[in-house]
């Protein structure tokens, strides 16, 4: 699935990752309950992390350039 956003929204979504970034552990309980070893292609907190940290980057990075 790809997923948009007009550009206007990218430094309202930076936003939001500068909030949630530093807050990303405590997501660890919920994941592990819910989503480790579901079978689905994300099999670890860790590798949920490093992707929204990705995503976060490519939104940081979306803003910088406006």
């Amino acid at each position: 699935m790809l997923l948009w956003c007009p550009p206007h929204h990218v430094p309202l979504i930076a936003g939001w990752w500068r909030q949630a970034a530093p807050r990303l552990d405590v997501l660890r309980e919920p994941f592990i309950h819910h989503a480790d070893n579901s079978g689905n292609w994300i099999t670890t907190f860790e590798s949920f992390v490093d992707l929204l940290t990705d995503w976060g980057e490519v939104v940081l990075e979306a803003e910088r350039r406006g």
